[in-house]
């Protein structure tokens, strides 16, 4: 089956933004709301988040630390990964 040309690069076109998109979202997750001066200070730290889209999800299970979330890479400093790593190396 053949695909019209223009559709072809219609819909890579679609793709590419979306991915584009998705690549300047980025999500915190943390024990608790991150106050503006920690959302900077976390800008400051890791330079690539600082002109996307943030948003901070709660999840109180972490403890403490934060996990750094972007299209598909994700950067955990949390305490619950790291209990469950000793732990995992324990068992």
């Amino acid at each position: 089956m053949k695909i019209d040309k223009t559709i072809k690069e219609d819909l890579k076109k679609v793709f590419e933004e979306e991915l584009a998109r998705r690549k300047k979202k980025v999500v915190i997750v943390s024990p608790y709301h991150l106050s503006q001066e920690e959302i900077a200070n976390l800008e400051n730290t890791f330079p690539r988040i600082k002109n996307c889209s943030l948003a901070n999800q709660v999840d109180k299970s972490l403890l403490a630390g934060f996990i750094i979330k972007q299209g598909t890479q994700i950067i955990d400093l949390s305490i619950k990964s790291k209990l469950n790593k000793i732990r995992s190396e324990i068992i």
